[in-house]
């Protein structure tokens, strides 16, 4: 396929998309609950009682996203999203005698519906470009993992001398709710929370890349994994209708 044939797809794909659906961007702030990691971590903190500085559990992460949002079937505020995240978690220490830094890095693929309670027993007249302003979702999709920890600024070993690197993958599902707040020009903003559950994550060898040992024993796959999550969505839509123009009108939020 030659230069400009890709050019023109490129250009001919641009025009359709924002036709079909619309394209949005989401930051996340979000929290683990894995009572492994606090217990790994207070071992750690417990082996090294000379350290100024404890360090603390592996719970916060911050996300960014990006996907699309395609209406399904406007009379029941019907929309499907997909999204690609990535996400980010680290702990910390720093002292005169040592640096010590642990977290991991995961990579999600997501598949959202999302509607309105009311809209599955009830048609509306009109809603807005993305549905009802309150909305609920469920979804589900695939996460990758990869566990990394560095002592002093280098990665540790392990076996054989090479680096700690350890990628794993698990299947996730998720439900959240939000509300559609507000326009920035032709940008909708929109406040989100949800939870999404890991059946099994599996970080390979955490522990003992930590700890230089795993005498605890640490399981490498944990279950029933938590991840409560916040934050907003951009999105870029061309229609400007009902949400503002007429608040009420066939809208269910």
């Amino acid at each position: 396929m030659s230069k400009c044939t890709l050019i023109s797809l490129a250009i001919l794909l641009c025009q359709t998309l924002p036709a079909l659906g619309q394209p949005m961007l989401q930051a996340s702030g979000s929290y683990w609950h894995m009572p492994v990691l606090d217990e790994l971590i207070q071992t750690y903190n417990f082996a090294h009682p000379w350290q100024e500085t404890e360090i603390h559990a592996l719970g916060q992460a911050y996300s960014l996203g990006a996907g699309w949002n395609q209406s399904i079937y406007a009379p029941r505020a019907l929309h499907a999203i997909g999204l690609v995240e990535y996400s980010f978690q680290n702990t910390l220490i720093e002292s005169p005698s040592s640096t010590f830094r642990a977290g991991f890095h995961a990579a999600s693929v997501l598949a959202y519906v999302r509607t309105h309670p009311k809209c599955l027993t009830t048609k509306i007249q009109s809603s807005g470009p993305l549905g009802t302003r309150w909305y609920l979702e469920f979804g589900s999709g695939w996460q990758w993992n990869m566990p990394y920890v560095k002592k002093h600024g280098i990665a540790v070993t392990i076996y054989d001398d090479k680096p700690y690197r350890s990628i794993s993958s698990n299947f996730v599902a998720t439900a959240g709710t939000g509300w559609h707040a507000l326009t920035i020009g032709s940008l909708v903003l929109t406040l989100h929370g949800g939870v999404r559950w890991n059946p099994s994550l599996h970080l390979e060898q955490f522990a003992t890349a930590i700890q230089g040992h795993n005498e605890t024993p640490l399981s490498d796959s944990q279950e029933n994994v938590w991840l409560f999550q916040g934050g907003i969505r951009l999105t870029w839509s061309s229609l400007r209708k009902n949400w503002w123009d007429e608040p009420r009108k066939g809208d269910k939020s």
